[in-house]
């Protein structure tokens, strides 16, 4: 799928003190989204839609928030 090259290249751009190191977590999530799908524009605009629609004084719930997606 990837190589150990490519694979440390992409951690060590998020090492932003240069230490060598990064959060798990950050790693964790940044390897769940490489291969995630980027929506299109059309997507956004339907995404910032429902969520216009679904919101109340500006906020919306948790809940609701989840059925967009």
């Amino acid at each position: 799928m990837y190589g150990l090259k490519r694979v440390l290249k992409f951690i060590q751009s998020f090492d932003a003190s240069t230490s060598g190191q990064i959060s798990w977590k950050l790693l964790s999530t940044l390897l769940c989204l490489l291969d995630a799908p980027v929506p299109n524009q059309i997507e956004l605009h339907k995404y910032a839609e429902d969520l216009q629609n679904r919101s109340e004084n500006g906020y919306i719930e948790a809940e609701a928030f989840s059925r967009v997606i």
